[in-house]
């Protein structure tokens, strides 16, 4: 038996049968009398259309041109900004993003309008290759292994979480603390545990941030240096080398005060002798009467001449670290200052300009640069008498009361302010 087939009808046929009130025409063009009937009692059932299929040919040829001035406009828009990136140099297809958030961010950014726009279109919009943006999908998936960046499934050469568990024993264990990090890798190898080279053992004992068991043992050092209670108690003398821009050496000599800091006196020669530091050591002493000198165990400071000198002008000759605990590291630090605040910055060719170079720097720190182990003060003003604590003093009460003036007139700013504002309403 044949199976019946039924006639399919436009909705909008329907709509037109149920608001005649004429059903002849609709009998003539061969719709059954039943099936009018039908349309009338039932109705139509719900339908999906658009509205556009209402509207008249003029409407829809005048919706499509605002349409397409629309589209013109955006393409013009979108090549503005396209080109404006360009002049202030904004191109991301050229610049590397090292911060992992903004990768996160451009992927989140293609997912929200992934349904609305493809790969290819996203990428020129945002002007990044299809090849850069699949590379950040694939490094952003999620895997479940917590012990390991990738997926061994996509990288079949990745070491696995039990050679990890070796090398991480190998490397945090106390037995073998002694042993480089290298010679483990070699060491694993010998004894058939593990295959990896040296490199990759680097790699991950920094990527899990694992820790040799090596705890320094450090001798308990002194938090206060060797401290004169006086001027001209104690100096330190020492030596220190610098190289010309020819390659040659000058060596400068000089002498501080323990008390003020001050740097009594100073010479720049090119040989080391003993007699260059007796002839430093009379030029110091002029007029003055010194009790102690400190310096190190160099053949320029123990010598015949030096000893003869010392003894002569009745001072007692201390070697650092030696006959006394402590370094010889005050007059170090001057030298470090002298050279890495100024020398260092300066192009010196000959002895002469580096003497006046050096004699400049020497008046700068005894007359003008506040020390901080004399609390700031000037090491000429307390080598020449003056109180530290007093001059520390002085110098806190300036800087109170430039602070009460500064307080005093921002009170009154706000006073003027508040007054307008009152004035003004």
């Amino acid at each position: 038996m044949k199976k019946k087939t039924y006639k399919r009808y436009d909705h909008r046929l329907k709509l037109l049968v149920i608001n005649s009130e004429n059903l002849e025409v609709f009998k003539q063009m061969g719709i059954p009398k039943s099936t009018l009937s039908t349309w009338r009692i039932s109705g139509v059932s719900e339908f999906i259309t658009l509205e556009e299929f209402d509207l008249g040919k003029c409407e829809l040829i005048s919706e499509i041109l605002e349409l397409k001035s629309e589209l013109e406009l955006k393409d013009a828009e979108l090549n503005v900004l396209k080109q404006s990136r360009k002049i202030f140099g904004i191109l991301p297809n050229w610049k590397r993003f090292k911060n992992a958030e903004i990768k996160e961010k451009i992927l989140n950014l293609y997912k929200s309008f992934e349904s609305k726009i493809n790969a290819d279109s996203f990428c020129k919009l945002v002007d990044i290759s299809t090849s850069r943006l699949k590379a950040w999908q694939n490094k952003f998936i999620k895997c479940d292994l917590s012990d390991q960046s990738s997926c061994p499934k996509t990288m079949p050469g990745k070491i696995l979480t039990d050679d990890l568990k070796i090398m991480e024993r190998f490397v945090t264990s106390i037995k073998y603390m002694h042993i480089p990090i290298t010679n483990l890798a070699y060491k694993a190898m010998r004894e058939g545990l593990l295959f990896f080279s040296p490199s990759t053992w680097h790699k991950y004992t920094k990527e899990f941030n694992w820790r040799r068991p090596k705890f320094r043992v450090h001798e308990k050092k002194q938090e206060i240096g060797y401290r004169a209670t006086s001027v001209n108690e104690s100096w330190h003398i020492d030596i220190s080398i610098m190289k010309l821009l020819d390659g040659s050496k000058v060596y400068i000599q000089a002498i501080i005060d323990n008390f003020s800091r001050y740097i009594v006196a100073h010479q720049v020669f090119t040989e080391v002798s003993g007699e260059n530091t007796k002839e430093l050591l009379s030029k110091a002493i002029k007029n003055k009467k010194v009790n102690e000198l400190i310096s190190d165990g160099g053949v320029e400071n123990i010598n015949k001449n030096v000893q003869e000198f010392s003894i002569k002008n009745k001072i007692t000759q201390i070697i650092a670290q030696i006959d006394i605990q402590q370094s010889n590291s005050m007059i170090e630090a001057f030298f470090r200052s002298l050279k890495n605040n100024y020398l260092y910055f300066k192009p010196i060719n000959t002895l002469d300009k580096a003497q006046e170079l050096v004699n400049f720097y020497v008046n700068e720190h005894n007359n003008s640069i506040p020390h901080a182990g004399i609390k700031y003060c000037i090491p000429a003003q307390i080598y020449n008498g003056a109180n530290i604590n007093e001059q520390h003093q002085k110098l806190k009460a300036i800087h109170h009361k430039k602070l009460k003036i500064e307080l005093r007139e921002i009170e009154i700013l706000k006073h003027v302010s508040l007054a307008r504002q009152w004035h003004k309403n």
